[in-house]
């Protein structure tokens, strides 16, 4: 029972994003990218919400979480006949079977416990669980020494929207917890699915949401990333990328991506990082100077934000860990062989470098685009990160880099196999099909008379 309602919490998400959905998206948003979206803002809502609280000196209860945005979403849901938008496309006999294949065998290696790591015992979850007891972020239990390895600035969103899961439940479920593996991954398949769908037919979107989810499946397992926040960092980048890649140009795409960057930079410090690369790919592959600054503006603005409420939080409670020193580069010949070594055992994901050499293969009969060029970049700038990463300790790397670097290099193999997704547009047909689709939405939700 309480597994199930801290699981079915999690799986409402949308149900708390909904609300926040801008009206001028939701006309033009396929239903399956349309659920992802408002799962991601619903995230970062009670992520927020939590931490305005927490700073406020507001006690942590269920119902004063959920109010807010189930508010939201009853006012919208109450007109909501203005801004229906594409239904569900089709994925056809072969694309349901390839997408339930993946998802099922994720969520198989999840709840067997599989394809997790001891980061779910010693810090997501002891802070989960420690933040529902408290009824807000523990300063003290964070503070105590003795807990440095919790790191006490960490950014905290997994962790409140766990608690968050726990005070509905009445106690953190770490069984269910593992559940954040397969439905975060299930979330970024429909984003594909649906925001595909906008330039591909339906066959083509239902093919290009397979591949992701066959991504997914080959990486996610067994970088051990149940329970840990990565593939909750994983949904916020790639749905970001994926509005942007798909919807650059239709309204209300921009903030909605720039809000769940934010997200991202919210769940762990890689999101910073994923922030600034996109922002500057954005800035390389816009269409006018005018409208890439624009552009790059509102997606630098919420991340902006975001860390700007967290390091504010951070700094009145004397919390500040590893954001309290000045970042430095540690670089020899020996130390960048370490990390170049690390890095490709890492990208080897158990099956001898089997993803890379599919996004290359797939890249090589790539189709020029603006997509396809802001994908690559976020990819370039995502995996130098990686490297300047492992190149901030004064400490020898060799652990670290065993440790992590799978599951660091997701986010650029998956921006790489978004851009091949991108190549494989539908050209005009697939356009003009989009915007019959949409008039029809439109003329169905138009009121009679």
């Amino acid at each position: 029972m309480t597994g199930g309602l801290f699981f079915g919490t999690l799986a409402a998400l949308p149900a708390f994003g909904w609300g926040l959905v801008p009206r001028r998206a939701s006309s033009w948003m396929p239903r399956p990218a349309g659920l992802a979206v408002a799962a991601g803002l619903g995230a970062l809502a009670i992520g927020v919400e939590m931490l305005a609280m927490s700073a406020l000196g507001i006690r942590w209860t269920a119902v004063r979480i959920a109010a807010g945005p189930l508010l939201l979403t009853a006012l919208r849901l109450a007109r909501r006949g203005r801004d229906a938008g594409l239904g569900w496309p089709r994925a056809g006999l072969l694309g349901s079977a390839a997408l339930a294949a993946s998802l099922a065998v994720i969520a198989y290696a999840a709840f067997t416990t599989r394809a997790t790591a001891a980061d779910l015992l010693l810090f997501w979850g002891a802070k989960a669980e420690r933040f529902a007891i408290a009824g807000g972020i523990d300063v003290a239990f964070l503070r105590d020494r003795n807990h440095w390895g919790l790191h006490s600035d960490y950014p905290p969103l997994l962790s409140c929207v766990w608690a968050f899961a726990s005070l509905v439940a009445g106690r953190f479920a770490w069984g269910a917890s593992l559940g954040t593996l397969p439905l975060f991954s299930g979330l970024l398949v429909l984003a594909a699915w649906g925001l595909a769908r906008l330039e591909q037919d339906e066959r083509g979107a239902a093919a290009s949401a397979a591949l992701l989810g066959a991504l997914l499946c080959a990486t996610l397992p067994i970088a051990a990333t149940a329970g840990n926040a990565d593939p909750v960092l994983l949904f916020f980048e790639g749905t970001a990328l994926l509005l942007l890649v798909f919807a650059r140009e239709r309204p209300g795409a921009t903030p909605i991506a720039g809000a769940l960057v934010a997200a991202a930079v919210l769940t762990k410090f890689e999101g910073g990082f994923f922030a600034a690369a996109l922002v500057a790919a954005s800035l390389l592959t816009g269409r006018e100077r005018r409208n890439r600054w624009r552009e790059a503006a509102i997606l630098a603005a919420f991340p902006a934000a975001a860390l700007a409420g967290w390091l504010a939080f951070c700094r009145s409670r004397a919390l500040f860990d590893f954001l309290g020193h000045a970042p430095r580069l540690y670089v020899d010949a020996g130390r960048l062989a370490v990390v170049v070594r690390g890095l490709a055992a890492g990208a080897d994901y158990g099956a001898a470098w089997a993803p890379w050499i599919v996004a290359a293969v797939l890249l090589l009969l790539a189709r020029p685009s603006r997509g396809l060029g802001l994908a690559l970049g976020a990819a370039a700038f995502t995996a130098a990160a990686d490297v300047l990463i492992y190149l901030t300790s004064p400490a020898d790397p060799t652990m670290w880099v065993a440790w992590s670097a799978s599951r660091l290099l997701l986010t650029p193999l998956t921006c790489l196999f978004v851009a091949a997704i991108a190549s494989r547009g539908g050209g005009a047909g697939a356009r003009s099909r989009s915007r019959d689709d949409r008039t029809q939405s439109a003329a169905s939700a138009a009121p009679a008379g």
